[in-house]
Parts: structure tokens; sequence; C-alpha cells
């Protein structure tokens, strides 16, 4: 028992690590420090079994797919990172920014996205160039009546709120992902422990 406790709570515990923001700068080195807690502890059940059998034992086997899983945790967690890290910067494609401000987001207990392109658009949010190419004069632009809509103008803060939207719905895949693999692991090997011949 004082040898599967620990690898367990390590194993539950990684999935927390779907429920840290992006932005907080925590994420990677949380996954990280679990791993190399779970590395620990495969060290230490390495010292306690024989170092030559005819049968691995089914613990190290156990021990040693939470540790594969946990390993596949830390790099999901990396890439949820960069790409709220390094994305972010780029211009989102209209079609995804359209899923992240539909209904369906309410299945991962996200809010979709409210659309500001309708708010009211001011002078000074576009340079003389757009003016031109959007075949406007700068007195027809009022800050009352002119939505962003009208002239096609996106608000380039939009780009940012719907990135991190995207890496939270990824996030809550990855945590769904990870629920699915803890309970065929748990499953699997709760059947190899109870038919021990």
């Amino acid at each position: 028992m004082f040898i599967i406790f620990p690898a367990t709570a390590l194993y539950f515990l990684s999935g927390l690590t779907f429920l840290l923001p992006a932005d907080s700068g925590e994420k990677v080195s949380f996954a990280v420090t679990l791993l190399l807690a779970q590395f620990l502890s495969f060290v230490t059940l390495s010292e306690i079994f024989p170092a030559s059998s005819l049968n691995f034992p089914k613990l190290a086997y156990f021990v040693a797919v939470v540790t594969s899983h946990m390993s596949f945790n830390c790099l999901l967690s990396i890439i949820a990172v960069n790409v709220r890290v390094e994305w972010s910067q780029s211009k989102m494609n209209k079609y995804l920014k359209r899923f992240l401000s539909s209904n369906i987001m309410f299945l991962f207990f996200l809010a979709p996205i409210e659309s500001r392109s309708n708010s009211s658009l001011k002078r000074s949010d576009l340079n003389p160039a757009e003016i031109e190419a959007k075949g406007l004069n700068e007195n027809s632009i009022l800050d009352e009546n002119v939505s962003r809509s009208d002239i096609n103008v996106e608000n380039p803060e939009d780009d940012e709120q719907h990135w991190k939207k995207f890496v939270t719905f990824m996030d809550r895949n990855f945590l769904l992902l990870h629920f699915l693999i803890v309970a065929v692991v748990a499953s699997r090997f709760n059947y190899e422990f109870n038919n021990v011949d």
C-alpha cells in the first residue's frame, strides 16, 4: 500500500495541470514537478524489486504506464503554453473564431465569446491608410453611429481573447482525455491485480 499510494496520488494530481491557466506561468513547472516526483517513485520501486526476475511485477508495469502518461501530460501542457504565448501574436482563423463564439462551448463548461464587432468605432481606432482603403472620409466616421461591422474593422484585442479561450478549450479537452486514460488504466490494472494466480 505504501508503494502504490504515492504513484496513484501523483497520477490523479497530474490532471490538475490542465486546470491551471496558461498565463499563470506555473503550468509547465507544476507538470514537470509532478513528473520528477513520479520518476523518483519509479526509482524507489526499482530498488525494491529484485534485480533479476522471470516475471516482471505488475506493480512495476502500473508505475511505468503512469509515468508514461504523466510525461504525455507534461508534453500537452507545454503545447498549450506554446499556443498561448507564440500563436497569440498571429491572426486567428475566422472559422475557429466562429466556433469559439458558438454555443458548443457550453458543452465544455465554457461561455462563448461575445462578439465586439458592433462596438462603436472611434476616429482614433483607424489610421489614415485604413480610412482611405475603406473608401471613407474622416468626417463620415462618428463615434456614435459607425460600428466595426459596418466597415469590417476587427479589434486587435479580439484575437488575444480568442486565443486565450482556445487554449482554455484545449485544456478542457486534455483534462477529459486525461481522465479517460486514467479510467482505462485503473480498470485494466484493477482487473490484473484482482486476478492474480
